[in-house]
């Protein structure tokens, strides 16, 4: 809503406006143990009094809160005043004195959070509202389970130049994050699969497999997607520790089986539910539903790289390696 007044014997008018509040909901991820909210402060103005309240409530107590970044830079860190209100409440304000702000008067940044609660030996949280529901779940002080990883890594024509390069970049941080008694497998694929063998973890087998990754050159063949699920019954038929497949894709089937409901049925029938199924896509061409329905129908996810990402998003899976074959049991659900 807009108002004009027009000052009596004058030619001056002054407007006002007023703007509707905003409100959004987001899902906050915990990741490497803690949960991050970040705010950007991008007032494009000069803007002399500088407010930014945050309040978190949690339904368990807060044991841990940091502010990582601060609009300005560090220099602004003593802007930032943090109190508690109880166990499960905490209340942070960044207000800078308007007299240290920049000459310009704009003062841009990110104002980052992070925190996390208490957690016991249970089964998480479970929030509801509107008909939904989110379940948190994070167990803590965990024996480590090893595992076995297929890599299963598209080197057809469409990969060529940036997106092979990424896919390098990629398996060549992921090895490093196995850990001591996990075994691991990389297979190519383009119109045919090429298999380097199961390797047990150890320094001389990740030289080697990086070594080899980085040799690997794209193919003019272009992609079968019946060579995957044709490998996925191989695969899980060798193993019999928790099996993850880390599916690194740019492309759209476009010989042999494409039909969308064709590939999902034959890799969940194949698959059997025994392993489950991580999918990287690159790149806009990159068929990012069919390779969600791929992962959720697997109890995996998906995530879309782009070309221009950098490596700590290639990097976001030693996040979700660490657990596997969880089962939970909601009641009064069908």
């Amino acid at each position: 809503m807009s108002r004009v007044r027009i000052l009596p014997g004058t030619q001056l008018f002054r407007p006002s406006v007023t703007w509707s509040t905003r409100a959004w909901e987001e899902l906050l991820e915990r990741r490497l143990g803690v949960y991050s909210h970040k705010i950007n402060v991008h007032p494009g103005y000069p803007v002399r009094d500088l407010l930014v309240d945050v309040t978190i409530h949690e339904t368990r107590d807060i044991n841990t809160l940091t502010v990582k970044k601060v609009p300005g830079g560090p220099d602004f860190r003593d802007a930032v005043a943090e109190w508690r209100e109880g166990l499960k409440t905490a209340r942070l304000r960044f207000y800078p004195n308007p007299e240290r702000m920049p000459v310009d008067g704009v003062l841009h940044g990110q104002l980052e959070v992070q925190y996390d609660v208490s957690r016991a030996l249970d089964a998480g949280d479970v929030q509801v509202e509107d008909g939904y529901f989110v379940h948190f779940f994070a167990p803590t002080d965990l024996q480590y389970t090893p595992k076995h990883i297929t890599f299963l890594i598209d080197v057809s024509g469409s990969m060529a130049g940036t997106k092979l390069t990424q896919v390098k970049e990629a398996l060549q941080h992921i090895l490093t994050e196995l850990n001591q008694g996990d075994t691991f497998n990389i297979v190519r694929f383009s119109s045919a699969t090429h298999k380097m063998g199961t390797m047990r973890y150890t320094g001389t087998a990740v030289r080697k497999a990086r070594n080899t990754s980085i040799a690997w050159k794209w193919k003019e063949e272009p992609i079968l997607m019946d060579a995957i699920d044709q490998d996925v019954e191989s695969i899980v038929s060798d193993s019999v520790r928790p099996h993850i497949i880390v599916l690194l894709t740019d492309g759209q089937p476009t010989v042999g089986v494409t039909s969308e409901n064709v590939i999902l049925r034959n890799v969940r029938e194949r698959n059997r539910d025994k392993a489950t199924i991580f999918s990287l896509g690159f790149g806009s061409g990159a068929d990012m539903e069919l390779l969600e329905k791929i992962s959720l129908q697997n109890r995996g996810s998906a995530r879309k790289i782009y070309e221009d990402s950098d490596g700590e998003q290639l990097r976001l899976y030693q996040d979700v390696l660490a657990l596997s074959r969880s089962a939970f049991s909601y009641i009064g659900t069908p």
